[in-house]
């Protein structure tokens, strides 16, 4: 039974089940707490502490470790409703709340999620990760003040932090610029992870300062967030363009982006933006994105059609449309618009990385067409990071380890934050029998934010 049908189920018979007081815990259930623990059988403790409330719903300690399983589950309605529980019985511990908050903020309750975090900002003994959060909610709630101060208070804790250093940047180009410049360079002088982050950054700011409306200063720097996946970030600057220039159909476009990417609607902004301009490119491809991401791929298509009949001569749109009939299942169809795109920019790296991609991710024409287009983006960039892990993808494929292990761990020499890199030379260290350095480079993969390392991890320590 699915596991959020099954803990469901289990909370409604909490609710509505008078307790059997007395039958738990024995020293039997405790023991196989234990045991469950130990063998990381989250479902199963979770079952035993769901028979430990039921005796005494006033075990704020089983309420709450209950909260903090189905979070690592990904059933936050359920988690919040655990730890609400806990909570009115006794304070909730440090550690979980961070779980406690990124759950609030998922389910959109963003209020709460301050209410929760704040009143903890500046004790002696603070979560790892709560300012941080704290930051991105303030943020959300068009607080840069707030938000600023969060961010304030890790510097204070982590002064010498380069991942507090990089968010100090970060934040700082909402509001003075060159210092947040002067930052990020400094930041990446100390290490070349983040090289890529201060020259985004920089060209952004660049770019802004050539035009005199600070409605475009906004956008570019927003645009520069979302390439770098801060869409909290991304979030306040679309929102401060829109605000500086109600008629600015490009910001209302990328203010959409920014909100289905953190879970929120965007249709009014995305409607806004074709409606000041029915003709802007830019919000055509959100309308597009936004239908595949709602599963109308054939919408999305049709959309896509629609733009690369205005800008043929453009690669992006036949690697669009690629993506586009892909989803539809004409795999055959999107060879062709992929193969178009190299006809029309040979030269482009982000060509033949898409035409790899696209044959490693369905496996088709691997060694035809693929494994080429992987070996082509090496050549043309030999320094990329994504181009020498699509080769190491294409050798991996092909059965060739070692191969692709030279691959993998040279685009990890190029950029060690490239978590698909770390991912893939995993999975071949495991095929190598080298469990524990494969383990370690899935861990740094999930620390990196990769979801299906997150998944893999999740699912051996289940077992």
């Amino acid at each position: 039974m699915n596991r959020a049908i099954l803990v469901g189920m289990a909370l409604l018979l909490l609710l509505t089940i008078r307790p059997e007081r007395g039958l738990f815990p024995t020293d039997g259930d405790r023991l196989a707490l234990e045991r469950a623990r130990e063998n990381g059988a989250d479902l199963t403790e979770w079952q035993l502490l769901a028979h430990f409330v039921s005796a005494d719903p006033k075990d704020a300690e089983s309420w709450e470790r209950m909260g903090i399983l189905d979070y690592h589950s990904g059933l936050c309605k359920q988690a919040v409703y655990e730890f609400e529980q806990a909570s009115r019985y006794q304070q909730i511990s440090i550690d979980s709340l961070v779980p406690y908050g990124e759950c609030l903020v998922t389910l959109g309750e963003l209020h709460a999620a301050i209410d929760l975090l704040a009143p903890r900002l500046e004790s002696t003994k603070t979560a790892t990760g709560l300012e941080l959060l704290l930051a991105k909610v303030f943020l959300r709630l068009g607080d840069l003040e707030g938000a600023s101060h969060a961010i304030q208070v890790w510097a204070e804790w982590e002064p010498d932090d380069p991942h507090m250093l990089y968010y100090v940047g970060l934040y700082q180009a909402l509001s003075n610029p060159v210092e947040a410049l002067a930052t990020l360079q400094g930041l990446a002088a100390r290490s070349k992870d983040y090289e890529n982050t201060y020259h985004k950054l920089q060209t952004a700011i660049n770019k802004g300062e050539l035009q005199e409306s600070p409605a475009y200063r906004a956008l570019e720097l927003g645009r520069a967030y979302g390439n770098l996946g801060e869409w909290e970030l991304a979030f306040y600057a679309f929102n401060s363009a829109v605000q500086q220039d109600p008629g600015y159909a490009e910001a209302h476009a990328w203010f959409a982006e920014a909100k289905q990417q953190l879970g929120e609607d965007g249709s009014a902004e995305l409607n806004k933006a074709l409606e000041l301009n029915p003709n802007s490119i830019l919000a055509q491809a959100m309308e597009a994105m936004a239908l595949q991401r709602q599963g109308d791929a054939q919408g999305a298509l049709d959309a896509l059609e629609h733009i690369a009949s205005q800008e043929p001569d453009d690669p992006q749109w036949a690697i669009a449309l690629g993506q586009a009939r892909a989803q539809t299942g004409d795999l055959e169809g999107a060879l062709t618009e992929y193969l178009k795109a190299t006809t029309l920019e040979p030269e482009n790296v982000t060509v033949w990385q898409a035409l790899a991609e696209f044959c490693l991710t369905h496996q088709y024409q691997l060694s035809s067409v693929g494994s080429p287009a992987a070996n082509k983006a090496v050549l043309l960039a030999p320094d990329s990071a994504n181009s020498l892990d699509l080769a190491g993808q294409a050798a991996l494929s092909n059965d060739e380890l070692d191969e692709a292990e030279g691959y993998f761990r040279a685009a990890i020499k190029q950029d060690s934050r490239y978590a698909p890199a770390h991912l893939h030379l995993a999975l071949v260290l495991y095929q190598l029998d080298k469990d524990d350095a494969a383990f370690q480079e899935l861990h740094k993969a999930a620390a990196l934010g990769n979801n299906e390392a997150l998944s893999l991890l999740t699912q051996m320590t289940t077992k």
